[in-house]
């Protein structure tokens, strides 16, 4: 287990994003108690193929604003007027004017991106699936 959550803290970037426990990012689902919830097979194909299903909450959106500025985030809510996303540094949640944008549309990828694992040896990637696998 050690050398896949050292994999999930360093080279595969998890940290970033996922949080287990007390430790790591917002913009994606905390994986506490991951393991509980999803086989082995549902978290390598959540890994693997993070757009075939998003969970609740974590959708995601693009506002193109008038002076040219793409914003693509996490978003909250959204109103007739306003679109709330999360900054990607996961800290910051910004509340846009939909009269600042020239559009605003619902992103069908999920924020995760793909081939994160690409870089892995077949034997990390294993180790990573373990280490998600054993969060309970």
């Amino acid at each position: 287990m050690r050398r896949g959550e050292a994999l999930f803290n360093g080279a595969a970037t998890c940290i970033e994003c996922h949080s287990y426990y007390t430790r790591g990012g917002v913009i994606g689902p905390a994986l506490n108690a991951y393991g509980s919830r999803l086989s082995e097979a549902e978290i390598r194909q959540a890994v693997v193929s993070p757009s075939e299903t998003i969970a609740e909450g974590y959708g995601s959106k693009e506002l193109a604003l008038k002076d040219g500025t793409i914003v693509r985030g996490r978003f909250r809510y959204e109103t007739d007027t306003t679109v709330q996303i999360l900054g990607d540094d996961g800290a910051l949640w910004t509340t846009y004017f939909k009269s600042d944008a020239r559009s605003v549309k619902d992103l069908e990828i999920s924020l995760m991106p793909h081939g994160l694992l690409d870089a892995l040896s077949e034997a990390d990637q294993n180790a990573l699936i373990a280490f998600l696998v054993s969060l309970k």
